[in-house]
C-alpha cells in the first residue's frame, strides 16, 4: 500500500534495493568468498516464494518448508554477512535458521497470515511446538540480543494452541 502501483513500481524498487545491499556488502570489506556464500543461500531463500504465493490451504510440511526458506535462510545469511570474521561466525546458520523460524511463526500467528490461520487445529499444534524448538535453541545460546528477541516471541507462542 506504500506505493501507489506496486505491480509497476515494485519490482524496480526491489531491484534498486537488492543492488544497493550488494553494493554495501562489498563496500563493508566482507569477503568476495562470504558474499557469494550469502547470495546462494539468499537465492535458495527467494525459491519457496513461489510456493507461498499459490497455496491456499496450508499443511504443517508447507508452513515449515516456507518458514524455512523465506525466514529462517534469510536470518542464516544476513548473520552470515554481520558476523564474518567474530566468534559467533560458525554459530550463523544455526542461530539464524532458529531466529527465523521462531519469528516466522510468531508473526504469522500474531497477523493471522493464512500460514497458520488455515491450518487444521493438528497441524497448528505441531508448527507452534516446532517454533517453541527454535525459541529454545536460541534461548541456550545465552546472547543478550536473541533474549531480547524472544521477549517477543514468547509469549506469542505461548498462547498459541
Amino acid at each position: 500500500t506504500y506505493l501507489a502501483e506496486p505491480a509497476r513500481t515494485g519490482p524496480c524498487v526491489q531491484l534498486v534495493l537488492q543492488n544497493l545491499f550488494f553494493a554495501t556488502a562489498l563496500r563493508s570489506g566482507v569477503s568476495c568468498a562470504v558474499l557469494d556464500e550469502v547470495a546462494g543461500t539468499l537465492a535458495r531463500a527467494s525459491g519457496p516464494q513461489l510456493i507461498e504465493v499459490r497455496t491456499r490451504q496450508w499443511t504443517a510440511e508447507l508452513t515449515r518448508l516456507v518458514a524455512e526458506s523465506i525466514s529462517g535462510l534469510r536470518y542464516a545469511a544476513y548473520l552470515r554477512l554481520l558476523w564474518e570474521g567474530t566468534p559467533l561466525e560458525a554459530r550463523a546458520r544455526e542461530i539464524g535458521m532458529s531466529l527465523g523460524v521462531a519469528n516466522h511463526v510468531a508473526k504469522d500467528l500474531l497477523t493471522q497470515d493464512p500460514r497458520t490461520a488455515t491450518l487444521s487445529p493438528e497441524h497448528a499444534a505441531e508448527v507452534v511446538a516446532w517454533a517453541r524448538e527454535h525459541a529454545e535453541t536460541l534461548r541456550r545460546e545465552g546472547l543478550e540480543c536473541l533474549r531480547a528477541t524472544l521477549r517477543h516471541i514468547d509469549p506469542v507462542l505461548s498462547h498459541a494452541s
